[in-house]
């Protein structure tokens, strides 16, 4: 009845890479809203890659908060 995602579970980790091909994905969502500027939301990002997180969202990509613009966050 429900089939899931777009791409499908060997789609998502055709994306993601192999080396997660024996374990669940892991994910997370950065909230600039909490404060962060650019820079500090980079870090937070960098820091989640680099603790082995699969997928990051941007979870404000549609609002251009004054304390992180998006022009700032996209160059």
């Amino acid at each position: 009845m429900f089939k899931g995602p777009k791409f499908g579970i060997e789609g998502v980790r055709n994306i993601v890479g192999t080396s997660v091909d024996r374990r669940p994905h892991l994910g997370t969502i950065i909230k600039p809203k909490v404060g962060l500027n650019p820079k500090e939301t980079a870090k937070v990002v960098y820091k989640a890659a680099m603790g082995g997180v699969d997928f990051i969202k941007d979870d404000e990509t549609l609002t251009n908060q004054k304390f992180c613009p998006l022009a700032e966050k996209s160059g």
